[in-house]
Formats: C-alpha cells, structure tokens, sequence
C-alpha cells in the first residue's frame, strides 16, 4: 500500500551545513499492517513519518501510495489526499490550548470537501469518537483540563475523524505512565485490527512488541529488526 523507493532527506543546520537525516530509504508497508519504526532520538524517525505523510517533500526518491506518487502532486491535491487518506497522532498530542475536546478533534474535519461535512455530521461525529474513547465526560474540557492520557486519546480521536486508511503515529505513549501505555497500546491494536494501516515513530519497546513488524533508523539508514 505504502511503497518508499530511495527516499533521502538533508536539513541546513544552523551554522550553514548540509546534515543529512536520511539515507537511500527504501521500505513497504502492506495494508492493515502495524508497523514501528524505532531509533534514538533525532535519528529522523519524526522526518520519516511526516514525509510518508506529505507534510515533507523528499531531497531524493519517491513515496508511492498504491499507484499514486505523493511526489507529483501539487500542494493543493498533497493537502486534500492527506486530509482524507491519513490520520496524524503528533508527539505530545499538539492540542490546541484555545479549543475544548471536542472543537479539537474537530479540525481535520474543518479542511474536508464541504459536502462531506455536512454528510457526516462531523460535530456529532467528533464527539461519538471521544465517548468511545471513554471520555463522555470530558467533551466540553480544555487541554490543561485533561491528563496526558486523555489529551492522547483526544488526538487518536482527531486522528481518527475523516475515517483515514492510514495512521501515522508519532510518539504515541511518551511520558505516560504504564496503564496508560497500556491503553494506547490497546487503542492502537483495536485500530490495526479493523484494517487500518499504522506507522508508529516509538522508543517503547511495549509498542514495538505489539507491532507485526519493526525497523530501525539509524545513522540515516532503515532497516529490519
């Protein structure tokens, strides 16, 4: 489903050096499957993840999405498949301070086809997402009303309101604690077993366990383990 061939990336450092992040990346993710990604910090687990998804273009190489390249796509098409297509879980949640729960998960829903907004009813939808989530109780709570545990969930439920195929996962259980992880872990499994496709960035060796398969990113290179 999700084909990567000779993906390489580099960043300007602030002195003005080229640092390269990746290296010659070749990898495929089938449909329905549960991948992790693992990898010390800063060794471009997060820049894999956001040019699978779009948010990144490539120095070299190409991210194929069954027969369509992300690459040929302008920006205008890149965003609409993105929004429809793929589900994002950022590290540490990203809410946004300003908006309650249920506003939160609402804002994939805000860059939909006007159509298919009024469809699905989607503030009705949102809030159906949180309560199967198990937060009933907290659809009208603001970010620094909510623990870390529940702020992950509002983002797993944000992930989750366009009905995406594909989830991209970064981070999904730091700085939780262990029945925490645990319930994330559980979300995500629930998840893949439904037939979507998951690709989670993670040091957690909790999750790298419940995944069918692992890679590892190091010194710029993927690779199996």
């Amino acid at each position: 489903m999700i084909v990567l061939k000779s993906v390489g990336k580099s960043f300007r450092s602030p002195s003005g050096e080229s640092v390269r992040v990746l290296s010659d990346i070749d990898m495929g993710i089938a449909e329905g499957e549960m991948v992790a990604v693992l990898g010390p910090s800063g060794s471009g687990k997060s820049t894999l993840l956001n040019i699978i998804g779009g948010l990144l273009g490539t120095d070299e190489g190409e991210v194929l999405y069954g027969a369509q390249s992300l690459n040929t796509l302008t920006k205008k098409r890149a965003d609409l498949f993105r929004n429809q297509n793929i589900g994002f879980i950022f590290q540490g949640s990203a809410l946004l301070g300003s908006l309650n729960a249920v506003d939160n998960v609402l804002l994939p829903g805000m860059f939909a086809p006007k159509k298919l907004r009024i469809k699905n009813s989607i503030r009705v939808k949102a809030g159906q997402l949180l309560i199967q989530l198990g937060l009933e109780d907290k659809l009208q709570y603001f970010p620094h009303q909510l623990s870390l545990g529940q702020k992950r969930r509002v983002a797993i439920a944000r992930a989750l309101l366009n009905d995406p195929a594909i989830i991209l996962a970064d981070e999904p259980t730091s700085d939780l604690d262990p029945p925490r992880v645990n319930q994330v872990i559980s979300i995500l499994q629930g998840l893949s077993s439904q037939g979507r496709t998951m690709l989670i960035a993670t040091h957690d060796l909790q999750v790298a366990k419940a995944a069918d398969r692992c890679l590892e990113i190091r010194d710029g290179k993927l690779k199996e383990i």
